[in-house]
């Protein structure tokens, strides 16, 4: 074992001096324990990125051979709840979407659902979240079928919080400035900072989400939901108005970046 004296140069590698989501964990999470139900699943991803990148989980000790020099890296958590795990992930992310960008202008498109349904998502995540990315592409393939007559190119990225970190499902859409003819031959323009009729989108994106929301429980897919509860909850939420949020991307740095948060 590497013995290190107080005089000795150390550095320890991944100190941040920025408020980090581990250093709230760390501060307030006994607390928050104690006022509110902490899942078995919540309690270990808690306790791992609590204990990521400090002593509890180890770590190594590198030393130059030339000067001496010591740096001790603490082992890291690798749970992918973790942000600091995930980092090299997202950029990984990024690196492999760039590959794929064309040189043509991008939208970025939200798609978010009402929060009546929050209740119901912890015991159906899979079929809530693929009902949302099959209606999301295809309200976007509708329109560009029928006003650009051709295909879009969409990236689709869930999240499932919002910025207070409450229950916020939504769907973070890349999708290009313009469409591929039906027959593959054309690329198809939309108009300049223009995609489609945001309000008539979401008027659409709406009524097929609720749609499929209820086949689901007419068939009995959903667990812990009853028929009746469903179709009460849709027609609440067919009767509001649904905003979906559309805009062209400022730059084309932020194309990937910003939705591989």
């Amino acid at each position: 074992m590497l013995s290190i004296g107080a005089s000795d140069y150390v550095r320890v590698r991944g100190v941040q001096l920025e408020c980090e989501v581990a250093d709230v964990f760390r501060q307030y999470g006994r607390a928050y324990r104690q006022h509110y139900v902490v899942t078995d699943e919540q309690e270990r991803v808690m306790a791992a990125i609590e204990a990521c990148r400090t002593a509890a989980l180890g770590g190594q000790v590198y030393e130059c051979l030339n000067c001496g020099a010591v740096e001790f890296a603490y082992h890291s958590c690798g749970d992918r709840h973790c942000p600091k795990c995930q980092k090299f992930e997202r950029v990984q992310w990024v690196e492999q979407h760039k590959v794929v960008l064309l040189p043509i202008p991008y939208f970025h498109v939200v798609f978010t659902t009402d929060h009546a349904i929050n209740a119901w998502v912890p015991a159906n995540r899979a079929l809530i979240y693929n009902l949302l990315f099959e209606t999301a592409s295809g309200t976007l393939q509708q329109f560009a079928a029928r006003e650009l007559g051709g295909t879009l190119g969409i990236t689709a990225v869930l999240h499932t919080w919002g910025q207070t970190l409450q229950a916020h499902v939504h769907v973070h859409c890349i999708v290009t400035g313009g469409a591929l003819s039906l027959d593959g031959r054309h690329w198809l323009r939309c108009a300049p900072n223009y995609l489609f009729a945001i309000v008539a989108v979401s008027a659409a994106f709406r009524d097929a989400f609720c749609v499929g929301r209820l086949r689901l429980a007419e068939q009995g897919r959903l667990v812990g939901v009853a028929v009746a509860d469903v179709q009460a909850t849709v027609s609440a939420m067919q009767a509001k108005n649904w905003e979906v949020f559309a805009k062209p991307f400022a730059t084309p740095a932020v194309v990937i970046r910003q939705p591989s948060r």
